[in-house]
């Protein structure tokens, strides 16, 4: 099975749902983090903006990571040198 990849500064559906399952996993692990480290099991007392926030920069974070970067997982269209020049004799 192929990867379905978008074009330099477009994004495809998969991105979004892709960016919307990665905010919901953020939102989730943050919770759990404010749980575990400040509140316990007292929901009322989270932070729910500070979630929603964390949440949201990773998911448009992703959002930007797509749409700079082309089929071929190129930041910009630009690729980088992977093999050094050949040596000359």
């Amino acid at each position: 099975m192929q990867a379905i990849q978008s074009a330099l500064m477009k994004l495809n559906s998969n991105d979004l749902i892709k960016g919307g399952i990665l905010v919901v996993i953020v939102s989730v692990l943050d919770a759990i983090q404010q749980g575990l480290t400040v509140y316990g099991l007292n929901f009322a007392a989270y932070n729910w903006i500070s979630i929603e926030q964390v949440a949201l920069t990773a998911g448009v974070g992703y959002l930007v990571k797509n749409l700079l970067t082309n089929s071929n997982g190129s930041v910009l269209g630009l690729t980088a040198a992977t093999t050094p020049p050949p040596a000359t004799q």
